[in-house]
């Protein structure tokens, strides 16, 4: 009986701090070295954010706001997903986020995830009218197009059907589909591209990617020491990707945990995150947390 109960009391703190750990977040720093990081770009630093899923730090999250200003960034990523999609009610919280974050006055540069993907927000028009929300303010919106974040890089964002996300048997875009989506990239530029799943991590490579950003994993959800992230939004236990740094050759992968959950406010050990990325000439990867 006593066994049952300290079994109990351990349950319970250990959910108890998994919510309160979902009402914290950190900041991640990392410096990506590229040899094709252009003068205009080194030392740029570059503010990740992804996975909100409509979580509030603060009222109004002011905490957020007030860190954002605090590390003033020279631009701010939004990896998708910052929005469940599954309400129109839920735009409210979207447009008084983006609202608060373009009057910061920073350039902002949005790629869609699974939920905003227009086979979940499905419902009469609401695809079309979370475009039209978004659109509103000043801040750029990438739908598989580019853009010139700064003077000789490029920034692309990649918007991926549901069923990337959901079909286990869809092995990914392959590179002419990439090419088809985003474009052939130029070899000479430096290119960084918002790819909200990182599963496809050496598709992106292939393609041309530089530098990748991404979420969606959040982190693994639990984490244990030494074996890292505990499950995939696949349902897959101990997956490769869950959080951190990824490369291959000249190629770099940057996985934020996120900052928020979908569904119960649940973590452990796997704070929620803002990442920021230095970018550096050279090849080689060095990073902090």
């Amino acid at each position: 009986m006593m066994f049952l109960i300290v079994v109990l009391i351990i349950i319970i703190c250990a959910m108890i701090y998994s919510v309160t750990e979902s009402m914290r977040f950190k900041v991640t720093d990392y410096c990506v070295k590229h040899q094709k990081v252009p003068d205009d770009l080194c030392g740029r630093r570059i503010m990740l954010l992804a996975d909100l899923h409509c979580t509030y730090y603060g009222r109004n999250n002011k905490r957020l706001f007030d860190r954002i200003k605090m590390l003033a960034p020279d631009c701010i990523i939004l990896a998708g997903d910052l929005v469940n999609g599954a309400k129109e009610d839920e735009f409210e919280y979207a447009e008084r986020f983006l609202k608060s974050l373009t009057e910061l006055n920073i350039p902002v540069y949005y790629g869609f995830g699974n939920h905003e993907s227009k086979f979940r927000l499905r419902t009469g028009d609401l695809y079309d009218k979370y475009i039209d929300l978004v659109k509103k303010f000043d801040l750029k919106l990438l739908r598989n197009e580019a853009a010139e974040i700064f003077k000789g890089a490029d920034l692309y964002g990649l918007e991926l059907e549901l069923g990337m996300y959901k079909n286990k048997y869809i092995k990914g875009p392959v590179i002419s589909e990439l090419n088809d989506i985003l474009g052939t990239p130029d070899p000479i530029r430096y290119k960084i591209l918002i790819a909200h799943t990182p599963e496809y991590e050496k598709k992106y490579y292939e393609w041309g990617a530089d530098l990748v950003l991404s979420g969606h994993y959040h982190g693994g959800i639990i984490r244990l020491p030494f074996l890292g992230g505990v499950i995939s939004p696949r349902m897959q236990l101990f997956p490769h990707h869950d959080r951190g740094v990824y490369g291959d050759g000249d190629h770099t992968m940057i996985l934020s945990a996120g900052l928020g959950w979908h569904g119960i406010p649940f973590r452990f050990l796997n704070l929620p995150e803002i990442v920021i990325i230095t970018l550096e000439k050279e090849n080689e990867f060095t990073g902090k947390a």
